[in-house]
């Protein structure tokens, strides 16, 4: 998936309804780099035995298992992308968006951890073209992925005014004051 320029007019925050496709599509691929991995495990020769007994006995299933795990985490990130809607007060909307942007940012990490864990393990054997194109292309949505959670998060940032009330009080209560003297001295 490729991200589209936005038409003109519309806000420079990154539209939270394409999120969810991205989500989707980062499910695809993993899914489908799963499918490959576990065809290349059952087409091996006995030449790598030793490493592919480790492989398939350890390293493969831990990296499904993070990735899996990935999978139900962007599965939830996407379910509190829909609640935090519109529906929200601007402050609320804001924790929130920061919250959801966190949470994903960690999801991202952990699913880079994964990817360089099945990386390493695609390294050290030969795979097809197409397990490697997989790989690649959940890399890129994970980097799309977490490229759009920085940007939401940026665009919270610069909503974020902090305003003294207490100094905007005396303000305008000297503005006043100051011209109910005024008011008084031209009158006298």
């Amino acid at each position: 998936m490729w991200l589209t320029a936005q038409p003109s007019g519309m806000s420079s925050q990154p539209d939270r309804a394409d999120l969810p496709q991205l989500l989707r599509e980062l499910t695809t691929s993993l899914s489908a780099l799963q499918r490959d991995l576990k065809a290349e495990q059952r087409g091996r020769g006995r030449s790598l035995d030793r490493l592919l007994q480790f492989t398939t006995d350890v390293t493969i299933p831990a990296a499904i298992l993070v990735l899996e795990t990935n999978i139900r985490a962007l599965r939830l990130l996407q379910r509190t992308l829909r609640m935090v809607g519109d529906s929200e007060t601007e402050s609320q909307s804001t924790s929130a968006s920061e919250d959801v942007a966190a949470v994903g940012r960690s999801v991202v990490d952990r699913l880079d951890d994964a990817l360089d864990d099945v990386q390493a393990a695609v390294d050290s054997s030969d795979l097809d073209d197409r397990t490697r194109e997989n790989l690649s292309e959940v890399r890129t949505l994970s980097q799309q992925l977490d490229q759009r959670l920085e940007a939401l998060s940026a665009n919270d940032d610069s909503r974020d005014v902090n305003v003294d009330v207490e100094a905007e009080l005396q303000s305008i209560k000297d503005r006043h004051s100051d011209e109910g003297d005024g008011a008084d001295s031209e009158a006298s």
